[in-house]
Order: C-alpha cells, then sequence, then structure tokens
C-alpha cells in the first residue's frame, strides 16, 4: 500500500519597485549593469510536491512550480529565473541477497530562461534553454553503522548556465562529478 504526501501551494505576491536589470544603461563606472524599479509587479502560481514510498523499499518524491511576473504594463520581469521547475527522485532498496543495496535516480529540469545584457558588441539577449539535469546514486549499508554511497551528478555532462544575467554575467553550471562517501558512526 502506497504512504504518500502531497501538498500545495498556489501564491500571489505584489510588489513596488522590484529592482530589473536595465540592459540600456550602465551605471557611472562603466563597468557594472545599472537597475530601475520596476512598478506594480505581480507573480502567481503555485507549487506541488508528492513523496513517500510507494511499496516496501521503493521512495519517490517531486515537485513541480511554475510562476508568472509581470509589472503593471504587463511585461515580463526576472526573466532570468525559469518559470517552471520540474524535480522527481527515486530510491530502490533490494531485497534478499542483496538488501544492502539501494539504487536511485533523479532529474531537475527548468524551462528557458533570458536576460538582456551589456555585451562588448553592443544590448545582447543571452538565454539559458530549457535543460535537464540527470543524477544516479548507489549505496551498501554493510552493517547498521557503516555505509558507502556513490552519487554521479550531472549524468551527461550537460553544459549550462546556472545564473545568467548579474552584472550583465553568467556562471557555467557544475560538470559532471562523482563523489563516493564511506559512513561510519561510532
Amino acid at each position: 500500500m502506497a504512504k504518500l504526501n502531497t501538498s500545495l501551494a498556489l501564491f500571489r505576491i505584489q510588489q513596488e519597485n522590484l529592482a530589473q536589470a536595465d540592459g540600456d544603461f550602465m551605471i557611472p563606472d562603466g563597468l557594472d549593469q545599472a537597475y530601475y524599479g520596476a512598478k506594480g509587479v505581480r507573480s502567481t502560481g503555485f507549487d506541488i510536491d508528492v513523496s513517500g514510498e510507494l511499496q516496501p523499499g521503493w521512495n519517490v518524491s517531486g515537485g513541480l512550480t511554475h510562476y508568472t511576473a509581470k509589472d503593471a504594463s504587463d511585461a515580463a520581469v526576472n526573466t532570468n529565473q525559469p518559470r517552471t521547475l520540474l524535480r522527481v527522485f527515486t530510491s530502490y532498496r533490494l531485497s534478499g541477497s542483496f538488501s544492502g543495496l539501494t539504487l536511485g535516480s533523479g532529474v531537475n529540469w527548468q524551462s528557458s530562461n533570458y536576460t538582456t545584457a551589456n555585451g562588448p558588441n553592443g544590448q545582447e539577449r543571452v538565454q539559458q534553454d530549457a535543460c535537464a539535469l540527470f543524477s544516479l546514486m548507489a549505496r551498501y549499508q554493510f552493517n547498521p553503522r557503516t555505509s558507502l554511497q556513490m552519487n554521479v551528478s550531472n549524468l551527461f555532462d550537460r553544459k549550462y548556465y546556472s545564473q545568467i544575467g548579474y552584472y550583465s554575467h553568467g556562471a557555467w553550471g557544475a560538470p559532471r562529478s562523482v563523489m563516493a562517501t564511506l559512513s561510519h558512526e561510532f
């Protein structure tokens, strides 16, 4: 019998003078992005989360978030943030002779986002396309006090921006990484 926890949140946020990058202007030093205060910003959206055990040893968790954000003139704001996020993770603890082994996987997906920035050739649109990052996990429980776990993040070594638009810059996200952790409780 499945044991699931769920939550649903609906939200609406009103803001005045929300700082927005002004792609046409730089501050007087000429190096940093200028900002303006957006009037009458309204953000609306929802967040759904589900987690629990579908069958003995099989756990899942997932969530979906979506929102829109516009100013008083109906122009999109905070476009450097993805509007939709989807997170799904699962793990399964094997039984019998392999009862010490737990395997897991997951995905984080986000919709595209963009910003207008001042580049060397003038004003440019910098965009991060929608992307999905996959992960894997394996853990072996040697005894109640000792385990070894291996995690692989960004499994397919996807190139993506972890942020765009901060002072007209972008930052690359982390490449594929593998981490092993040996844990022992004393």
